[in-house]
């Protein structure tokens, strides 16, 4: 018989992996050997987030009320911060923006006062997330200096690539590129060959905002070639996917140079992975391409 820990262990490894429906049935094999109140809602707040993660949002709200309600006074000040987190997560997802900000906010006010400064840091994260984009920004910075004071690189890397996902947002390009390049750090040292790959992406991207080509090609070409080379071993559409965005970036960044025929080239070859990865349902991205290759025949055919 498996212990809590080797369960709790095993579920995590499946959520590194984004395997959800996975990590639930460890999370449900470790409650049923849970030895103590701690461990027993710590299990029910994961089991809820599994919930949340599957889109299971309805089964996930049900669950983590439950959870709330039957919750004694006793648990360690851990295992109510992660029942709040996973609480203000699914209020997230239900689309209360606002409430669900507060709730991180709240949070992050309890775990600094009981020192959960990891907790803490990931409860910044979600109001980065959850607010306004000027909240994403400040709460972003707070994040950052709180994993610089814990020295916590792998959130670093996390922390610095949404704070320019947010300078996008807010347009300021030059913000964008200092966030991302320092993003690419952390993931360099703490992350795997995708989140590598994902970051010399960005940073490729952040210069074609800035408008040097150049620079951009150079960046997006290293992703791309490390893509291809993770397709070639497991030619899977989750592999598939950032060989489109590599193709659809370098597309833009051909456009940038002036070079329209090899844009739609690359547009067009970025289209067809987007398939393969089975991207359309991501239908704001899916447009997105769509009306770029639309704009792009049109100014060709315009000009033949």
């Amino acid at each position: 018989m498996t212990t809590f820990e080797d369960e709790w262990a095993a579920a995590s490894a499946q959520m590194g992996q984004r395997e959800y429906g996975r990590a639930r049935e460890h999370f449900a094999a470790a409650l049923e050997v849970a030895a103590d109140d701690d461990e027993v809602f710590s299990a029910r707040a994961l089991l809820a987030r599994m919930d949340s993660a599957t889109k299971q949002l309805g089964d996930a709200r049900v669950a983590m009320d439950a959870a709330l309600a039957e919750a004694p006074e006793t648990l360690k000040p851990r295992v109510v911060a992660r029942l709040r987190q996973v609480e203000a997560i699914i209020t997230r997802e239900e689309g209360q923006r606002e409430e669900a900000t507060q709730k991180f906010i709240a949070l992050y006010d309890f775990c600094m006062q009981n020192e959960l400064f990891d907790a803490a840091i990931d409860a910044a994260h979600h109001v980065a997330i959850a607010g306004d984009l000027q909240q994403q920004v400040a709460w972003a910075k707070k994040g950052i200096a709180a994993a610089e004071a814990g020295d916590q690189r792998s959130w670093l890397a996390v922390l610095w690539n949404n704070l320019g996902v947010t300078y996008e947002e807010l347009n300021q390009p030059a913000d964008v590129l200092e966030a991302y390049e320092k993003a690419r750090v952390y993931h360099y040292e703490t992350g795997g060959p995708v989140q590598k790959l994902a970051a010399d992406w960005a940073v490729g991207r952040a210069w074609r905002l800035n408008g040097d080509a150049a620079e951009a090609q150079r960046h997006i070409e290293v992703s791309l070639e490390a893509a291809r080379a993770r397709y070639a071993e497991d030619p899977t559409p989750a592999s598939a996917e950032w060989i489109a965005y590599g193709l659809q970036e370098l597309g833009r960044t051909a456009q940038l140079a002036g070079e329209p025929e090899m844009a739609l080239k690359l547009l067009e070859e970025a289209r067809a992975k987007w398939t393969e990865a089975e991207l359309e349902s991501w239908t704001e991205g899916t447009q997105e391409l769509d009306t770029e290759l639309a704009e792009l025949r049109a100014e060709l055919a315009k000009d033949a």
